[in-house]
């Protein structure tokens, strides 16, 4: 049994994801159109956890994304699904720089990156 879901951006639809169970597996296709030339993926949120499903890519009817992700990565609970652009900060958090105190996110640092947010230096680094 195939079911549909609203693919959201910015509290808009932009497109549907069809979600189907085969086996161990849920298969994710998506349909969609892009609000403008930037790279875009389908992330999907599940009881609090956001999950990259993959990237948008163009196609005769818009854009679309495919991805095939074992079942017992998602809880029971409801999904949804949100167009995020490749560049966003989104899934990351900002953790101020600052001289002579602990950094307590250390072991997060293998996917951080440096950025300047209101006048401070510091870097993003994934939630989780």
């Amino acid at each position: 049994m195939e079911e549909t879901f609203d693919l959201l951006y910015n509290d808009q639809t932009v497109g549907t994801v069809c979600r189907k169970r085969e086996g161990l597996y849920f298969c994710f296709r998506c349909q969609c159109y892009l609000p403008d030339e930037h790279v875009y993926y389908v992330a999907l949120k599940c009881e609090n956890k956001l999950y990259k499903l993959g990237i948008c890519v163009p196609s005769e009817n818009g854009y679309t994304m495919q991805a095939r992700v074992r079942i017992k990565n998602f809880a029971e609970a409801p999904m949804t699904f949100t167009l995020l652009r490749k560049d966003s900060t989104a899934d990351r958090l900002f953790v101020s720089i600052e001289e002579n105190q602990p950094f307590a996110y250390i072991d997060k640092l293998y996917s951080a990156y440096m950025v300047f947010s209101d006048g401070r230096q510091g870097i993003c680094i994934e939630k989780h």
